[in-house]
């Protein structure tokens, strides 16, 4: 039997098998092969042309952005928030794989345990940690859902109340870095802590040291740190007075701007 195919769309790990012989493609590749008979296991198959396309494809998707590697808790409970908003009632994802009523709760048990960890303790961070990990992974299946259901329809994935990523090429640039505080750890070293910036591989910190007439030192390089939450910077003398600066690294842009100094004391 012969089968006449004006064009086949083939993707990743496609294989074509002619007799004995298998004819592999690699991924992240696009293949314009000219017209040929492929024999499959008995039928033959006219292709006049044919082409394969990879993952690449996905970049003309429409996707989800959550960023939850560096995002603080405030804004995981905004993402949830919204999407809990965005997803009741609405026809466009009738059967979501996780009931509003479920992920309603799992939001209030982390608004609780925010607040409570404010006032401090090691088993309310825990509790806390525990509560973000159940949220982070709700909305991630519910992120999925969405994405399958949406179509690549650009409304219908932001009527979910999900924020949908940058597909152009523009430069986004990322917002400026906020020391939240300074606190004394060992002789001779300081921790930071800085507000989590969505997307950020790292953060850069810059010292100088403050002298007596408050006249800052020369700035030097302290290094780049992956946790917003623990930067702990070394090589102080006890004593002396420190003013830092931190800036976010990575995105489109490169880099984000520079904090407002904040001083400290070393122990």
């Amino acid at each position: 039997m012969i089968i006449s195919v004006p064009e086949i769309v083939f993707f990743t790990s496609a294989m074509i098998i002619a007799g004995r012989k298998k004819i592999m493609f690699r991924p992240n590749t696009i293949n314009l092969l000219p017209q040929k008979m492929i024999a499959i296991t008995g039928l033959i198959v006219f292709v006049p042309q044919y082409r394969l396309f990879t993952d690449g494809i996905n970049c003309m998707l429409h996707r989800i952005r959550l960023g939850f590697r560096n995002a603080s808790a405030m804004a995981i409970l905004a993402i949830g928030e919204k999407a809990l908003a965005g997803m009741s009632g609405n026809p466009a994802f009738p059967d979501p794989p996780v009931s509003m009523e479920m992920l309603e709760q799992a939001l209030d048990e982390f608004s609780l345990a925010i607040q409570a960890q404010a006032k401090g303790g090691t088993l309310a961070t825990a509790v806390r940690n525990n509560a973000r990990r159940k949220v982070i992974e709700l909305l991630s299946r519910l992120a999925r859902y969405v994405e399958d259901k949406s179509k690549n329809d650009l409304p219908t994935l932001l009527s979910s109340g999900f924020p949908a990523r940058n597909r152009s090429r523009a430069q986004v640039q990322f917002p400026k870095a906020v020391i939240l505080k300074i606190t004394p750890r060992r002789s001779g070293q300081l921790n930071l802590q800085v507000r989590a910036i969505p997307n950020a591989r790292c953060y850069q910190v810059v010292c100088a040291e403050v002298g007596p007439n408050g006249v800052l030192g020369p700035e030097r390089d302290a290094g780049l740190f992956t946790n917003s939450r623990s930067i702990p910077i070394g090589g102080l003398t006890p004593g002396k007075v420190y003013s830092f600066r931190v800036r976010a690294i990575g995105g489109s842009a490169g880099f984000g701007d520079w904090s407002e100094p904040v001083s400290h004391r070393c122990a």
